[in-house]
């Protein structure tokens, strides 16, 4: 049987699209958001030589750029986070599982204990619930 969603060529192949897509995204927005902040830095040296009814209108776009720059480096950001997820899940398992691995060793011999206390104390319930119903049944049948 053949799956559908656990193929590794096709997690590879839209693996890499995903990547490519992200960093398409994160330059683009990174562009947009310095190009912003220089047009920003260049209207303020300029702030005398301007017309004030058009610099209001080039602070807008700057801003609305600066804005769209922000939000498209945020979800190529995001993206690039995805395709490289099951890389960074096993760096974060190669980090845990030395320390996951000791306390297990260190707590098995106390939940064992444990169990073993817990299994004893259901089995005398078992027993006592067995022998109380023999004695109704006996007690019964005298009647």
């Amino acid at each position: 049987m053949e799956n559908k969603y656990l193929n590794e060529n096709k997690y590879q192949k839209i693996n890499k699209n995903v990547n490519k897509f992200g960093l398409i995204l994160l330059i683009i927005g990174l562009i947009m958001e310095i190009g912003s902040i220089i047009f920003t830095i260049i209207f303020f040296i300029n702030f005398e030589n301007k017309n004030t009814s058009n610099l209001i209108i080039s602070f807008a776009i700057v801003a609305v750029i600066l804005l769209l720059g922000y939000a498209i480096t945020r979800f190529g950001g995001q993206m690039f986070y995805i395709g490289h997820k099951r890389e960074i899940v096993a760096y974060k398992t190669q980090q845990i599982m030395p320390v996951a691995k000791e306390g297990i060793n260190e707590m098995a011999p106390t939940i064992g204990s444990a169990s073993g206390t817990i299994a004893k104390e259901v089995a005398a319930g078992i027993k006592e619930g067995l022998s109380s119903d023999n004695t109704n049944n006996s007690e019964e049948n005298k009647q």
